[in-house]
């Protein structure tokens, strides 16, 4: 028993240390760049969505149960990349929607929308703002993450405003 307490204490801290650090880099304003400066996100110039993330005031799990509620249209998911389709401008994403006895996945194909203007890069390592006001499709990866808006209700329309999280 003590040892498996302990192997989900040591899964824990890695994201446990990721809060305290999203934490503490939010004061004033600010955000850290891919260099570990802090810099003036301009107030208004830094999304909704992204001041969201990084204040922690949505997580994957708190949108899910939105979603369970309300349905997709108009709500911001999380999601894993599974494939880009640069030429069509589409993601293949699997959106996450953990609950409390279960963590499902909703697979789609979602045709971006999300202008240069409002999409964001953080680092899943530190949630440092890596890149702002970029292009979501030459910028995705297999394997990087995703904050959007789905557009409509199956979630086949992305945009709004987007973060792209970076695997590291």
């Amino acid at each position: 028993m003590a040892k498996r307490l302990l192997g989900v204490a040591l899964w824990a801290l890695p994201i446990a240390g990721a809060f305290l650090i999203l934490y503490l880099y939010l004061g004033n304003n600010t955000v850290s760049n891919s260099s570990g400066n802090r810099q003036q996100t301009g107030g208004e110039e830094m999304s909704t969505l992204l001041a969201s993330v990084l204040s922690v005031s949505i997580t994957p799990q708190t949108q899910a149960d939105k979603i369970r509620s309300e349905g997709f249209a108009n709500n911001s998911f999380f999601a894993d990349i599974l494939g880009v389709n640069k030429s069509g401008n589409k993601l293949s994403l699997g959106i996450n929607l953990p609950s409390e006895k279960s963590f499902d996945t909703k697979k789609t194909t979602s045709l971006v929308q999300c202008g240069p203007d409002k999409t964001n890069v953080i680092s899943s390592t530190n949630l440092a703002l890596l890149k702002e006001k970029v292009n979501l499709i030459k910028n995705a990866q297999v394997g990087d993450f995703l904050w959007a808006y789905c557009l409509n209700d199956s979630c086949s329309i992305i945009g709004r405003e987007c973060v792209l999280v970076k695997r590291e």
